[in-house]
């Protein structure tokens, strides 16, 4: 209202304000134009106003008391969702416009027409330029749940698939160990060195989804780890997550050891191995520093033949190699050789 000045009319009662948005720069996908009335503008003006910047939209008017225009309010809010004028009077009658732009939209000369039209409906108009200048975002993560391996396993993991960046493609990804847990004597025992765990390429540039971050732990190493990967855009605004990974201990194999005297010969052996948690892939048996081949008796159950010339003292050593990790059993036997009390028979 202080920029409009009527020799005929209250510059505040008797003025009525429209604003027609003009978005000059080619935006795929985006409207050009949209129009605003200010409170009290008659139908008229508005038809006006339609029929000038609106050309080829059709309008259906309704029947009734109320005539309203269905499509042309739907064309001129399109606009305002991108950049949005409200024309609003205070209590004193005098008309002020608000400029909003939406979040994340920007543009060069962004054209706002002022239409002043009086109670005859003549009017004046005037216009201004300005710039919805880009402010850059920073990524944004979502939580990312914990992840869980096996001792031995790897970690193959998107980590774009938890970013989100609103105005850049291009995003820097820094992976660090955070710390790390293992249990030492029964007790948990926390490493902050980076230890027990390798990250392959722990900085790397990825621009959508499919680049694929590399977590090794150690072998044979179970515990969990909390894993810190920083997002930045090519502004140098980061955005920090952190996740937990758990590396599960695997059983290794366990192996019990049985020796029965062969029924048919005095110094023949045989030597059972079993493993009873089933986690074998290859088992070995030496006795006395001699490999003794075995036969496969039922799954993971293996027998081995010997034979001790001599009484004494037997080594026997069973190596058994797991899915991971592997085991290794030491048994000590005494061997003495049997003689009779005397003399049998039976009837």
């Amino acid at each position: 209202t202080q920029y409009i000045f009527d020799e005929d009319n209250d510059d505040s009662t008797d003025i009525t304000w429209q604003g027609i948005i003009e978005d000059t720069v080619t935006q795929p996908g985006y409207p050009r134009i949209s129009l605003v009335f200010g409170p009290g503008t008659t139908e008229l003006v508005k038809d006006q106003l339609r029929s000038k910047y609106l050309q080829g939209q059709q309008y259906k008017k309704l029947q009734g008391d109320d005539l309203k225009m269905e499509l042309p309010n739907r064309a001129e809010r399109s606009l305002a969702q991108l950049v949005n004028l409200e024309l609003v009077q205070d209590e004193f009658s005098r008309t002020f416009a608000e400029i909003q732009a939406d979040t994340n939209y920007w543009a060069d000369n962004i054209k706002i027409t002022f239409i002043a039209s009086d109670i005859e409906e003549t009017f004046t108009l005037d216009s201004l330029l300005f710039d919805i200048v880009p402010i850059n975002d920073r990524p944004r993560w979502i939580e990312i749940p914990e992840q869980d391996i096996i001792e031995n396993d790897t970690l193959k993991f998107d980590a774009g698939a938890y970013v989100y960046d609103e105005d850049d493609t291009l995003l820097t990804f820094n992976t660090a160990i955070a710390a790390s847990w293992t249990i030492v004597n029964g007790s948990w025992t926390v490493n902050t060195t980076g230890a027990n765990l390798t990250i392959s390429h722990p900085e790397y540039t990825s621009t959508g989804l499919g680049d694929t971050l590399l977590i090794l732990p150690d072998q044979v190493w179970s515990g969990y780890a909390f894993i810190e990967i920083i997002a930045t855009d090519e502004q140098g605004a980061r955005d920090t997550v952190v996740f937990r990974l758990n590396v599960k201990h695997y059983p290794r194999p366990h192996l019990t050891i049985n020796v029965v005297q062969n029924n048919a010969f005095t110094n023949f052996f045989d030597v059972i191995i079993t493993d009873t948690l089933e986690k074998a892939r290859n088992v070995i048996l030496d006795i006395e520093n001699d490999r003794i081949e075995l036969d496969t008796l039922d799954k993971f159950t293996y027998l081995g033949h010997t034979q001790f010339q001599d009484p004494g003292n037997y080594e026997i050593e069973a190596y058994a190699a797991g899915i991971v990790g592997d085991t290794t059993v030491f048994r000590s036997i005494g061997l003495a050789l049997a003689r009779t009390l005397g003399r049998w028979s039976g009837s």
